[in-house]
């Protein structure tokens, strides 16, 4: 196990909120979980991000900024918190504090709606 670097920190720092795990580990030369236990320790969170795009640019090879998901919050106006879902409506969540799920439909057999089974599987 190697020390980090002031470098490697300051990079994590910078970087964390907005980028894709796997895309440190492999920046930085460590594992995921050495990644995400730096960013614990050092207290750095992630930001409100829509992993999707980052998946669609880990595929495509090329880096891009996540867009926030806050955006897409503000044009919904079924969400509900976890208390209020009934058993056949997505549980896909937006945000970290105060958790709010998606409450759509679930697709057949799966906890998330069409569109949210097709980012999460």
């Amino acid at each position: 196990m190697t020390q980090w670097t002031p470098e490697e920190i300051a990079y994590l720092r910078e970087h964390y909120p907005n980028t894709n795990n796997s895309i440190l580990a492999r920046d930085l030369n460590r594992s995921e979980g050495a990644v995400t236990s730096k960013a614990k320790l050092l207290k750095v969170h992630k930001d409100f991000v829509n992993f999707m795009d980052v998946r669609k640019v880990k595929q495509r090879g090329v880096r891009a900024e996540p867009k926030p998901i806050i955006t897409q919050l503000t044009t919904r106006t079924d969400l509900k918190p976890f208390s209020e879902l009934k058993p056949k409506e997505c549980q896909y969540g937006y945000g970290t504090d105060n958790v709010l799920f998606c409450a759509r439909e679930v697709a057949k057999g799966k906890p998330y709606c069409e569109k949210h089974c097709k980012v999460c599987y």
